[in-house]
């Protein structure tokens, strides 16, 4: 937002220069992006008096005039259409120099001498009129220096405003700040209601009161639109950025500037059956007053009469109703938009507006009644008219209220690193226009009509930093004791798993929540599934059941670029319903395809098989008794993957994935996944240690021939019971099908790595305990010797 400093010193003018103003402001949350210095561009302008307006003998367009300056009289050629006898204007003196260097010079114009020119605004680099000539205020003096009486120079303070500061959009609003740094008051100007001189009216229907809870309206009728504004209130608008399009914008617009609440005008013949405050219709058009045509949405707020609409609420108005130079008569509108109505609507349509960015951070509720008035009693001094009585539509139940929010004294000082006294503290409330209560163990506030971001107590400490002054707080470390709670060493983590993951190759990747409904189903086994109510596409409409699609995306992605070996995983949430509840837990997934190592001339280019993956698994699996049982899950082909328990309680999957589902990815080598439940993990993950022996180690082996239906893990737990802590390592080393052994028995030879960790295990200690075993697994499972 752009602020003329001179402008703002009308409000509030504390006894500090330019720079040490701008400090207070960025110090105070308000920050200070650059100050332009507004300077005069010419010199050897002096105001000068028309005496006399004669005809030009040779140009109907052009006039003769003769202009006194004080210290003497200068025949002027001059073609403005507002030049007249007694007018005090710029006058340019022969060899007087304008903005882009350009030096006046006598000349003879259809014959007839000039001397100098009556300059117009737009010519001074003052403002953008150029129309008709400067009319400077009668009271000044003849000969004076016209960047004296136009009070220049000037500074233009640029802010950079963050969101939540709504109402410091507005010279009344960084006053409002500068006089509570400064312990002043606010100069506002007297706001009288006009005299009611016709009683036109009009309805007004609010069909959306919980977007325009407030409308206005006022009807001034017989204005003259074209009328000129001003030279001090057209530099104003000029300094803050604004260009001047007629006297009844430019006036709205300078109510804006000054009290922070947009408005705008409609031609009276437009309106005339009244306004409704409504939604638009799906697929609605109409005409904005940029000459675009906009396709309106149903969540769009909208101004309409006659059934059509005239205007984007808050936004911009339309073209067809907007005021023109033929327009004799107007209706104010002055309202209300609550911030979450004309949120996202500008940027929708390419139009962020200057009242749209009023309205999206929040317009004081309060203030409309006292900006009608200001702005009809500006229109009536300006430009003329009768006005008539305030049409008024209100929803009081719909009108934000004031927020009341307490904190305690004690947490504030803590908070704020200082014990500022009560009547500091109480001071700052009071300024701020917060309405404290008398300071007891708590401070109560309640928040102004312009203050929406006061709604929690940090909110608080933060107003008493900023204008108590954070340079002020002193600096102290901390005394605050730091108790280090309990933590179990023998339990796992989500880091432990990604570290793991890691250290065997796997990259970590990051997908989308968001998946197709037809990739979803791939992996789901119910028919519920959580849809989003406004997906961001047709391919991001449900909630994932699972992490493998994601994967698998970025298997597809990065084998689609020629890479040769793809190991991904990743820890995140999958939603699910449990008789109607929605589930969300934490799953940890992983997914390797190409070759099982990095190309070299060592190893060849053996593919990646369920084999490398079910070893990833294991080193992830954590004690106790873990079973491998054929899947039947959606995604894995059958008969190629495995459902994995411990201690008898499913954790999760792998195998190798579907024909179908991988040709929906297009990946066409064989890929191989596994997912498991991360809590079923991390609870179960026990750090163990023992102590590594150091004495020489046994083994033996056995070659048992065995039922098909005997598997490997029952004969490792069993062997493990026998053997207890002596047995260190056991691996299976070979699995023998043939003919002499028939259909239903399988060989299996087995080696067990026995240790004592105190002493040197013997041989014949070794022999008991593979006896031992030989004779349990024959009672437990008929297992015979080879």
């Amino acid at each position: 937002m752009r602020v003329s400093e001179k402008w703002l010193r009308k409000w509030v003018n504390p006894d500090v220069p330019i720079d040490r103003l701008c400090d207070q402001l960025t110090n105070a949350g308000l920050e200070v992006d650059s100050v332009d210095v507004i300077e005069p561009k010419f010199s050897d302008v002096v105001v000068g008096e028309v005496k006399s307006v004669d005809k030009h003998p040779k140009s109907e367009r052009l006039t003769v005039c003769n202009v006194a300056t004080g210290d003497g009289e200068f025949t002027v050629v001059c073609g403005a259409p507002n030049v007249r006898k007694g007018l005090k204007s710029a006058y340019a003196k022969v060899g007087a120099v304008l903005p882009g260097n350009r030096q006046v010079a006598k000349a003879s114009i259809k014959g007839v001498d000039s001397e100098g020119m009556l300059c117009s605004s737009a010519e001074l680099g003052v403002d953008e009129d150029h129309v008709g000539i400067l009319e400077l205020d009668p009271n000044v003096d003849v000969g004076g220096q016209v960047a004296e009486s136009l009070k220049l120079p000037d500074n233009c303070i640029e802010l950079d405003l963050t969101p939540n500061r709504g109402d410091c959009f507005s010279i009344r609003g960084v006053a409002r700040e500068l006089a509570v740094i400064n312990e002043m008051q606010v100069n506002t100007p007297t706001i009288e209601p006009s005299a009611i001189a016709t009683n036109v009216k009009l309805s007004i229907d609010l069909e959306a009161p919980e977007g325009c809870p407030v409308y206005l309206g006022k009807i001034i009728e017989d204005v003259d639109v074209n009328a000129q504004v001003p030279l001090w209130m057209a530099r104003r608008l000029h300094a803050s950025g604004v260009r001047s399009i007629n006297a009844i914008v430019d006036i709205l617009n300078y109510v804006m500037i000054e009290l922070g609440q947009p408005m705008h005008a409609f031609d009276l013949e437009q309106v005339r059956d009244g306004i409704v405050v409504r939604y638009a219709n799906a697929k609605e058009k109409m005409t904005l007053l940029d000459g675009t045509e906009a396709e309106l949405d149903e969540d769009v707020l909208v101004i309409a009469s006659s059934g059509a609409p005239v205007a984007i609420a808050g936004v911009i108005g339309g073209m067809n109703s907007g005021v023109s130079d033929s327009t004799q008569s107007v209706l104010l509108e002055c309202a209300y938009f609550s911030p979450t109505a004309i949120a996202g609507t500008a940027r929708k349509y390419g139009l962020q507006t200057d009242a749209s960015t009023r309205y999206e951070r929040g317009v004081d509720y309060a203030l409309q009644d006292s900006a009608l008035e200001r702005a009809t009693s500006l229109i009536l001094e300006i430009a003329g008219g009768s006005a008539g009585p305030v049409i008024e539509a209100r929803s009081p139940r719909h009108v934000p209220t004031r927020q009341r929010v307490t904190i305690h004294k004690e947490r504030l000082d803590q908070l704020i690193g200082e014990n500022l006294p009560d009547d500091v503290v109480y001071g700052i409330f009071e300024r701020l226009g917060f309405e404290p209560e008398e300071p007891a163990e708590y401070w109560t506030v309640t928040a102004p009509t312009h203050r929406f971001d006061i709604e929690i107590e940090e909110d608080l400490v933060e107003e008493v930093c900023r204008i108590y002054g954070y340079d002020r707080i002193g600096m102290r470390l901390p005394v605050t004791p730091l108790n280090l709670l309990a933590v179990t060493s023998a339990t796992g983590d989500a880091s432990d798993l990604r570290s793991r993951l890691r250290s065997m190759g796997y990259s970590e990747a990051i997908t989308y929540s968001f998946i197709g409904r037809s990739r979803n189903d791939m992996f789901s086994s119910s028919d519920e599934i959580p849809i989003l109510q406004n997906p961001m596409s047709s391919d991001r409409e449900v909630m994932r059941c699972s992490l493998l699609p994601g994967l698998l995306d970025v298997v597809s992605y990065n084998g689609a670029r020629q890479h040769s070996l793809v190991r991904v995983f990743e820890y995140g949430q999958c939603f699910n319903f449990d008789k109607g509840q929605l589930i969300q837990e934490d799953r940890v997934a992983g997914a390797a395809w190409g070759v099982r190592h990095p190309e070299n001339w060592t190893n060849g280019r053996e593919p990646v098989d369920f084999f490398d993956v079910k070893g990833h698994v294991e080193a992830l699996l954590p004690h106790g008794v873990i079973e491998f049982r054929q899947s039947n899950k959606h995604w894995v082909r059958p008969g190629h993957g495995a459902d994995v328990f411990v201690d008898g309680i499913e954790v999760g999957s792998v195998g190798q994935v579907q024909l179908d589902v991988q040709a929906m990815f297009d990946i066409e080598e064989p890929v191989f996944g596994f997912e498991f439940v991360a809590k079923r993990l991390k609870d179960s993950l026990q750090r163990k240690s023992k102590q590594i022996g150091t004495h020489p180690s046994v083994r033996r082996d056995l070659a048992l021939i065995l039922d098909e239906s005997i598997t490997i893990a029952q004969i490792r737990d069993k062997v493990a019971e026998v053997l207890g802590e002596r047995l260190t390592d056991f691996t299976v080393f070979d699995v023998y099908r043939g003919e002499q052994f028939g259909d239903a028995k399988k060989s299996v030879a087995i080696g067990m790595t026995l240790q004592e960790t105190a002493r040197t295990l013997l041989d014949s200690e070794a022999n008991e305990c593979i006896e031992l075993v030989i004779s349990e697994l024959e009672t437990a499972f008929g297992a015979q010797l080879r």
